[in-house]
């Protein structure tokens, strides 16, 4: 190319972020002769190449093939053709390139834009609108055919999306309805009448204490402890209500709130629970009625607690000024079971007492009430250590002296019980959420095992009737919850020769046994997919139908049976409370 006297321009492509280079040929206006080492009289006719372009890497630019001159509008484009002499170039196929539309730049080639260029300038823009012509020769193929979707497709083409426009705010509860409910609640109170809630942490319904800070939430309260030297004494939770308020200034996430039917029924279970003979259930002290502004002290320790534990529930101060509260007043009982954290040197001891409380505190409530819990997860279990002494009853873990832990149950909003009601008995449960159904882990799994037994059994009551295999279903989840995340996996051997020593390891060796023993049963025993027969490692069988525990009842008979229990003889005959 050099020796023809061309050169190569660099072609702005305008709208596009790429630039093109094409060679394109000079005006030249004297022959240019090629050097040879052949003799001057001998002349050569060369042939001129034809006009190439570098293509850009957009296929959206350039036609395939070169277009008649005859489709193209003369009047808009440029057509390249130069003659050089005294050589004799053949004519050249014409290249006809679409010219800018808004740029006039003479010697220069200007590539057609894309579809996807930037739109022009505001200065390019005339009155009369421009038309686009399209060249309808340029196909770009595909590596398939595309199919129609076929019903998926009208099924989208019926679906329509419309603004609604927003509707005039709805009150949660009718008036009415409300204040009936709220009636009802105040007759189960310690209080017939509504407080300020600012003015009730300083009243004197409340035990003397020291300072409130947080130490704990819900899914629908958040809990407060009374501290009275250094210790905390009392548990105040803390239960936005659901009334007849209205949430037509609410722009952001509100707090949880619950029905008042369903607190109301959470007092009058909590009430009978606190008088289950043997204890093991969390006491009632007292419960109240409040409104009007969330507590700036209550707020101070909330953001304490978020700070260092974390949450995740909404901050309260989004309740409105005239909210309404019901304050539960309840014993506090430890450190639920999802943070306590078991000794290094007794923790299977220490899991062996919790264990056997939580059977031996259900069993007298199937009893005394017929009691199902349905939600006993790690956190509703209370666990307050104590030192373990060694006496002639350290072999039975249902006393706290020898386990070293005390165990109390709490939180009823699920659970199922009768309460006697003048000359009958009602029974008093709440509907599991349908949404509890849809979560993932061991905990869901739960409920989902406990659905299908009560709603798969033939003649009886379903929910509204009382099935304790529900309480074996989470012992279980119980047991197995301490054996994966808060055991070790093997006991230590002692590290010096002294009897105390090995005396404690022993100790350890033997609940460890015990525990293991027990989730294999239990979870044999609630399993209802399995064969009717368990068999060991050697095919013997190691359960058989009559071995299968169906209560908190069963299991506690079968440790004593075990001797790795022991109850007082009273509470083989405590008759039923109702």
């Amino acid at each position: 190319m050099s020796g023809l006297g061309a050169r190569t321009k660099k072609v702005t492509t305008y709208g596009k972020k790429k630039t093109q280079i094409i060679s394109i040929h000079s005006d030249i206006s004297k022959p240019i002769v090629p050097s040879s080492p052949l003799p001057s009289h001998i002349q050569i006719k060369t042939k001129r190449p034809v006009l190439q372009t570098k293509l850009s890497n957009d296929i959206s630019n350039l036609p395939s093939t070169p277009l008649p001159p005859s489709k193209i509008n003369k009047a808009k484009s440029k057509i390249i053709e130069d003659e050089v002499q005294p050589i004799s170039v053949p004519s050249s196929p014409e290249i006809i390139f679409k010219a800018h539309k808004r740029v006039n730049r003479p010697g220069k080639v200007v590539i057609p834009r894309s579809s996807i260029s930037s739109p022009p300038s505001a200065s390019a823009i005339k009155t009369k609108p421009k038309s686009r012509k399209s060249i309808p020769e340029v196909v770009i193929p595909t590596s398939r055919k595309v199919k129609p979707l076929g019903e998926l497709t009208k099924q989208f083409k019926e679906i329509s999306i419309e603004d609604a426009p927003l509707s005039a705010a709805k009150d949660i509860l009718p008036i009415e309805d409300s204040q009936i409910a709220l009636d009802d609640l105040l007759s189960a109170c310690s209080s017939a009448t509504i407080g300020q809630f600012t003015n009730f942490l300083e009243g004197c319904q409340l035990p003397e204490y020291g300072s409130i800070r947080k130490v704990g939430e819900a899914s629908y309260s958040e809990v407060f402890g009374l501290v009275v030297a250094e210790e905390v004494e009392f548990v105040l939770k803390v239960i936005p209500l659901l009334s007849s308020m209205r949430l037509d200034k609410t722009d952001g996430p509100m707090p949880d709130c619950t029905k008042m039917e369903d607190v109301k029924r959470e007092i009058e279970v909590t009430k009978r629970m606190s008088q289950v003979p043997g204890g093991g259930f969390v006491q009632y002290i007292g419960s109240y009625v409040v409104e009007g502004v969330y507590p700036q002290q209550l707020l101070e320790q909330w953001d304490e607690y978020k700070g260092t534990e974390g949450s995740a529930s909404v901050r309260p101060s989004a309740l409105s000024s005239t909210q309404k509260y019901c304050l539960l007043l309840l014993s506090h009982a430890g450190t639920d079971l999802e943070t306590f954290k078991f000794s290094q040197t007794q923790g299977w001891l220490q899991a062996a007492g919790v264990f056997w409380q939580i059977v031996s505190s259900l069993a007298r409530a199937e009893r005394w009430t017929e009691f199902e819990h349905r939600d006993l997860h790690e956190g509703q279990i209370l666990i307050h250590p104590s030192k373990p002494t060694h006496d002639d009853d350290e072999k039975n873990y249902l006393n706290p002296s020898a386990s070293g832990v005390q165990t109390t149950i709490i939180d009823f909003g699920l659970s199922r019980l009768t309460i006697p009601v003048s000359d009958h008995s009602d029974s008093v449960w709440t509907e599991i959420p349908k949404e509890v159904y849809e979560g993932k882990g061991a905990q869901w799994d739960s409920y989902r095992l406990m659905r299908d037994k009560v709603e798969s059994e033939k003649g009886m009551e379903g929910w509204k009737g009382f099935n304790p295999i529900t309480n074996v279903m989470w012992l279980q989840y119980i047991l197995t919850y301490m054996l994966n995340t808060k055991l070790p996996r093997q006991l230590r051997q002692p590290n010096r020769r002294s009897s105390r020593a090995i005396k404690t390891y022993e100790r350890e060796e033997r609940a460890m046994n015990i525990l293991q023993q027990a989730e294999k049963l239990l979870g044999w025993s609630i399993d209802i997919d399995k064969d009717k027969k368990r068999k060991g490692l050697r095919g013997q069988v190691e359960y058989g139908e009559e071995d299968r525990l169906k209560s908190a009842k069963d299991i506690l008979d079968w440790g004593v049976r075990e001797g790795w229990v022991t109850i007082e003889t009273s509470f083989m005959k405590t008759e039923s409370g109702f």
